[in-house]
């Protein structure tokens, strides 16, 4: 999601690379600017989330094997598996608020408030900021409403593009899935803080008992058997 935020806030600082809103009907247009901007690894594309529930490995890079056409086409494989995200098209993104226009967030965030159970996501702004927000059905981050609300920057989007494949079943709402997802357990959220700082902690362990031990050692070799100081 960052990288995708990042190259187009960088994109749209140049007036030529600005695109045009009524060319983007459908993700397989999206996916097109995005390859000619150098983004063709799939895996950006995709949920984390969603990933390990895939029935085989998507393709690795966006684009046909012949590279070279221009314009890039999508593989088709592509449109065989969900795209992560809920991508907005604005008629002028350039004359919108950069940090306050989302550009794409987790698919399906801004149907929130019709969501039964916690959830959680990320939004990308047009200024590259990523951020993350949770909530609970009747408990709402009022930043996440203000971001959806009637006469947000939000509200200038002529389409919101989602991708899902016809065969692809989706009993459960994906930023549901997402919140379930980060309650991970403690020691697995901690695991590499943890295996940092433990050997460290043990080997510490480990010189204090020797230091103690040689001095007992050294203590009891210096004064010897009370039977050789009585003599």
């Amino acid at each position: 999601m960052r990288s995708i935020s990042i190259v187009f806030a960088i994109q749209q600082t140049e007036t030529d690379a600005a695109y045009d809103a009524a060319e983007f009907q459908t993700m397989e247009d999206f996916l097109k600017l995005m390859a000619l901007w150098d983004l063709t690894d799939s895996r950006i594309f995709f949920s984390h989330i969603e990933y390990p529930e895939f029935k085989n490995d998507p393709p690795p890079v966006t684009i046909t094997p012949q590279q070279k056409v221009m314009p890039p086409q999508i593989n088709p494989e592509m449109l065989e598996f969900p795209i992560g995200y809920s991508i907005a098209i604005y008629p002028a993104p350039n004359e919108m608020p950069p940090s306050l226009t989302p550009l794409l967030w987790t698919r399906g965030l801004h149907h929130f408030k019709e969501f039964d159970e916690p959830y959680s996501g990320h939004i990308a702004f047009l200024d590259a900021s990523v951020l993350y927000f949770k909530g609970e059905p009747g408990n709402h981050d009022p930043a996440l409403i203000k971001i959806f609300e009637e006469n947000s920057p939000y509200t200038s989007a002529i389409s919101i593009l989602e991708h899902v494949p016809d065969d692809w079943v989706e009993t459960t709402p994906l930023p549901i899935r997402y919140r379930e997802g980060s309650r991970v357990p403690f020691l697995a959220r901690y695991y590499g803080l943890f295996s940092f700082i433990l050997p460290g902690l043990f080997s510490g362990f480990l010189a204090v008992i020797f230091k103690r031990t040689g001095r007992t050692l050294s203590q009891r070799v210096i004064s010897g058997p009370k039977f050789l100081q009585s003599s």
